[in-house]
């Protein structure tokens, strides 16, 4: 092979003549940091094993690509969100707004989405569904420019539509990945967009209320009771009566839907690891609504929002090291 000659291995390979390291020229975001350096370069790379990705110093996959693209998307919405702020935008309102994306000389919507609430969910139905649908006449024949705008309305409705996700896995009480967000404004990414017609307002219906059913000692609070944080997994939360000769009256023991993991290495069963947390709020105390984290048989913990605050950054230090480990565990020894 003679030293101009390409690479005869892999197409996408820039090295030029007899090499062993495989790699892609380098693709970088166009915008350089204060000091002029390349910001975020990625490029393809291969060498005995199988082809991976360099990025972020680290040697990914293309399975963890994609998921680090896509916390990285959720994190650009966070930080466009950060200027909507300065600029005094009003925030987003997910749970009352509907969304919507066009295109040049559509007569409708290519995609809208709103939230609404049923009236009356059945057993084990959500309380609340993200509706998306399209219009009538939304056909549009684009050049070049509209098919431009076209990408850059969709680019501000993403943003519109991670926030509806969010707002209905805070009114479901799921979890959901992402980026942490810093302040409640920023749900979803950036509130508000050059063309405000990507957003009108919507009723959302109210919660149907059903009666307390009576006992005497403690019993489970049925869906659509008001009372109620948002939050709140109202099947499960309880409803305890002060006996008569106490002076009467009730308290509610309010409980969140939990999120559970199992941690295992493949091994014994027994070994495996569950982590459990969850939300929850006794009115015969006054702690007020607390994070309560069990991690197997060991004595639970509960956290204030200030706890909670130092226990995402803790979080946030493991995974960001569990990832560099994760990067690190296919390199080999130094000869």
């Amino acid at each position: 092979m003679t030293d101009n000659q390409t690479c005869t291995v892999y197409p996408w390979c820039a090295e030029t003549g007899n090499h062993t390291m495989h790699a892609s020229a380098y693709t970088e975001a166009p915008s350089p940091d204060g000091y002029g350096d390349r910001v975020l370069p990625a490029n393809l790379m291969a060498e005995d094993g199988a082809p991976y990705i360099g990025w972020l110093d680290l040697d990914l996959t293309a399975e963890q690509t994609r998921a680090r693209v896509a916390e990285l998307r959720n994190h650009l919405d966070t930080v466009a969100a950060l200027a909507d702020l300065i600029d005094g935008r009003a925030p987003l309102e997910p749970g009352t707004e509907c969304y919507l994306a066009t295109a040049a000389g559509a007569r409708g919507a290519l995609i809208s989405s709103e939230i609404y609430h049923l009236d009356d969910p059945k057993p084990g139905e959500p309380a609340a569904r993200l509706a998306v649908f399209g219009q009538p006449e939304a056909d549009a024949d684009l050049d070049v420019a509209g098919a431009d705008q076209l990408i850059t309305n969709l680019e501000q409705y993403l943003p519109r539509l991670r926030a509806q996700r969010n707002h209905l896995a805070a009114i479901l009480g799921a979890g959901g990945g992402g980026t942490r967000l810093v302040h409640p404004q920023a749900l979803g990414g950036s509130v508000r967009g050059a063309d405000e017609r990507v957003s009108a307002s919507v009723d959302t219906p109210e919660r149907h209320s059903m009666p307390v059913i009576p006992a005497t000692n403690s019993v489970a609070i049925h869906d659509g009771t008001p009372g109620h944080y948002p939050w709140c997994n109202t099947a499960a939360c309880i409803t305890h009566r002060y006996e008569e000769r106490d002076g009467g009256g009730s308290y509610v023991e309010h409980v969140g839907r939990e999120t559970t993991v199992t941690l295992t290495d493949g091994g014994y069963p027994e070994d495996a690891i569950t982590i459990t947390a969850g939300l929850g709020d006794d009115e015969a105390t006054t702690s007020g609504t607390q994070v309560y984290l069990n991690v197997g048989d060991l004595d639970g913990l509960a956290f204030d929002s200030a706890g909670v605050d130092q226990l995402l950054t803790q979080l946030d230090t493991l995974t960001s090291a569990l990832r560099t480990m994760r990067g690190q565990m296919a390199s080999e020894a130094r000869p």
